[in-house]
């Protein structure tokens, strides 16, 4: 289980004013994945799975509380960017996004995701480690061991709206080379229908919470 809040704020005061918080308990276990070469490459499994069994927090803290409910932010996309934002009522660290890991040919990230207008529409999400690395395994098994192809994993809450994008893919990918250094520098944000082709009943009728 992971809890979803959903912020709500005056709009004059912008994001690090908050004003109430809506608590939901959701069951974040649905996730859809799409697997992909061209743009994502071929990361090995060995070193995927590898790269899996270190996640959340390799190189950067201990192993902590996986279930435990915690904000998943992009502060480029507050309201006024990189304005502060207060942990509302947890001990659990905040996770600012992007967030990559790497080892030897296996790269995961997990992004936030734009809406059709190119909008990232939530730049905080609230959800735990648990269910965020069960939707990321979801993806390296079914693309990674099962084709050996990178893949891209739509993070959803239980009524279909994306809450992040989870990728998997090669160092030295077009993905990583082009796409994430042109991320970096002009931080737009990275939309996996413009780069990634699929059939419309992959994704269905997803959108972005």
């Amino acid at each position: 289980m992971a809890l979803l809040m959903t912020p709500m704020f005056a709009s004059s005061l912008g994001w690090h004013h908050l004003l109430i918080f809506l608590v939901v308990v959701i069951d974040l276990t649905s996730a859809r994945s799409v697997c992909d070469r061209s743009t994502l490459g071929s990361p090995l499994l060995r070193d995927c799975i590898s790269l899996y069994d270190k996640l959340p927090f390799a190189m950067d803290e201990p192993k902590g509380d996986l279930t435990a409910a915690r904000w998943f932010i992009e502060p480029q996309y507050l309201t006024k960017p990189f304005t502060p934002v207060k942990n509302p009522g947890t001990v659990a660290t905040m996770v600012q996004l992007p967030k990559i890991w790497q080892l030897r040919t296996c790269r995961i990230a997990l992004m936030s995701f734009p809406d059709s207008r190119g909008i990232i529409p939530r730049p905080v999400n609230y959800a735990s480690w648990r269910g965020v690395e069960n939707e990321l395994l979801g993806g390296i098994n079914q693309c990674v061991r099962g084709r050996q192809l990178g893949s891209v994993e739509f993070i959803l809450n239980p009524y279909g709206k994306i809450l992040m994008m989870g990728y998997v893919y090669e160092r030295g990918s077009r993905f990583e080379q082009q796409l994430l250094n042109e991320h970096m520098t002009n931080g737009e944000p990275l939309d996996p229908r413009r780069f990634i082709a699929w059939t419309a009943d992959v994704v269905g009728n997803l959108t972005s919470a």
